[in-house]
């Protein structure tokens, strides 16, 4: 059985290898692995961290669940499918949030994933399908928090550390 600190190594690889050719806002200098990147330092959990770097694998890359389960077991690739939008589909946004919420280490990224999305970075090109996700975000975060709390307890709040003193923030 690999460590944490293996499987993470082996997430970075496979996130710089899938995700570095994926252009984010337009920018070319912030690729889907930077955004991988900056999910999984924000997160102070171990195993967090794992899915934080390969949250977005299985919905920008030809990586599947299948794949993700045999290298990093059931619990890393459950949360990192939970996080995946349906490729095949045009998913309701409220369908999508029933599975991330459905899944707690899923929600935990979920919410510095949306953190890193609402960031406006130097060189993003804020057309009008950004200005819209940008928006949406605004609406979901709060709820997605709100989700969260029944979960937080002394022995788990450390893992979102970050999480929190982030939000502070952004209000």
């Amino acid at each position: 059985m690999k460590t944490t600190a293996e499987h993470f190594e082996m997430a970075n690889a496979l996130a710089k290898e899938k995700l570095s050719s994926k252009v984010r806002g337009g920018d070319p200098n912030q690729t889907g692995y930077h955004h991988a990147v900056r999910v999984s330092e924000r997160l102070t959990d171990p195993t967090l961290k794992v899915i934080g770097m390969l949250h977005d694998i299985i919905e920008d890359s030809d990586v599947t669940h299948a794949q993700l389960e045999a290298t990093f077991g059931g619990r890393i690739a459950n949360a990192v499918r939970a996080l995946s939008k349906n490729k095949d589909a045009n998913e309701p946004v409220e369908d999508y949030l029933k599975r991330v919420t459905a899944n707690v280490d899923a929600l935990k990224v979920k919410i510095v994933d949306m953190e890193d999305n609402m960031v406006v970075r130097p060189g993003t090109i804020m057309g009008a399908h950004m200005q819209a996700k940008q928006q949406l975000y605004l609406e979901l975060h709060p709820r997605l928090l709100k989700a969260l709390e029944p979960h937080q307890t002394a022995s788990n709040a450390n893992s979102l550390v970050e999480v929190e003193s982030n939000k502070k923030e952004m209000c």
